[in-house]
């Protein structure tokens, strides 16, 4: 990626001298015109497209729901090279998701109560050694 500072004159990231400090154009580096006002401004180009910062790259995948019902291939988690790696770190047969539970136990509210809104209070290292000290 790129890893050019950025500039305190233009505010932009690029290496070397400041094209805005020299009076030259970023696009061109010629002396005088402005970056709007150059030759090489084509009605072809996006505009903005030279003002963006190089951003991360990514993918995006989608699938439909046709797709994923009309497909045979099951993945597997052994099917992952990292896996495959540490071997003794992943289970033969992953469990999966954790069958739905019933709660225990539960603690009564009084109907009808609602939660403190008063902040905790904070004792000072004094007030707290002399609590200790009790």
């Amino acid at each position: 990626g790129y890893s050019y500072l950025v500039c305190t004159t233009c505010r932009r990231r690029h290496q070397g001298e400041c094209h805005r400090a020299a009076g030259t154009c970023f696009k061109c580096g010629q002396a005088g015109p402005l970056q709007k006002d150059c030759k090489k401004n084509t009605s072809t180009s996006t505009s903005g497209q030279m003002d963006r910062k190089p951003g991360a790259s990514g993918r995006v995948f989608a699938i439909t729901e046709g797709q994923a019902t009309n497909t045979s291939e099951v993945p597997s988690i052994h099917d992952q090279p990292i896996v495959l790696e540490f071997l003794d770190v992943f289970p033969d047969e992953l469990p999966g998701i954790p069958p739905i539970r019933e709660v225990k136990f539960n603690i009564e509210l009084v109907p009808g109560a609602e939660p403190i809104s008063k902040a905790p209070y904070r004792m000072a290292p004094v007030e707290l050694k002399e609590l200790k000290d009790q």
